[in-house]
């Protein structure tokens, strides 16, 4: 890992634990609006979600407005190293402590192949405004995101993550669409 992501990601981590639990409620509810209107303006039925770990902008509430809006919803399971699983799952109250502890669907959950997705939300610790995104530094997600073409990704996060540049190696993989408090936009 570069020296340059390392320290970026450092001080993400730092400016999102920063936040005082009344500004993580209220960036979480814009997010939420945001991520809402997105779902009505475009055809949208399969939805992949992630579970928040640590200080990451939590999706429950907009996971139960999906359910609502009758989408069918996606969750990825860490399978071994290095390989996300998506599975279909109703709703966050199905989801099981896994891999880190994260909340994961169950093994026995049906299988989902991620390239049938419609919108694909994913954590990062920064981002830009170019579709720039560093990770937690596993790789997981952009392994995944390289075989997506179709799918639309957005990166969630709350502003204090967006940057103006995030060291992108050869093996990262842009986001299409970004979402914080402050609004949603396509990249």
């Amino acid at each position: 890992m570069s020296r340059d992501k390392a320290e970026v990601r450092s001080a993400g981590r730092k400016a999102r634990v920063g936040l005082s639990t009344q500004q993580r409620e209220q960036a979480t509810d814009a997010v939420r609006r945001h991520l809402n209107h997105l779902l009505q303006v475009r055809s949208i039925e399969t939805v992949g979600l992630y579970s928040a770990m640590g200080s990451e902008l939590g999706l429950e509430g907009f996971a139960l407005d999906c359910q609502e809006a009758g989408a069918t919803l996606v969750w990825p399971r860490v399978n071994g190293p290095d390989q996300l699983v998506f599975h279909v799952l109703e709703g966050p109250e199905g989801l099981v402590p896994g891999w880190q502890g994260i909340l994961e669907p169950p093994v026995d959950a049906p299988i989902f192949d991620p390239a049938e997705l419609d919108l694909l939300l994913v954590p990062g610790v920064c981002f830009d405004r170019n579709g720039g995104r560093l990770g937690q530094g596993g790789g997981y997600y952009d392994r995944i995101l390289a075989m997506l073409s179709r799918v639309h990704v957005v990166g969630v996060a709350f502003e204090v993550q967006v940057i103006e540049r995030v060291p992108m190696g050869p093996l990262d993989v842009p986001v299409r669409g970004l979402v914080t408090e402050g609004g949603y936009q396509d990249l």
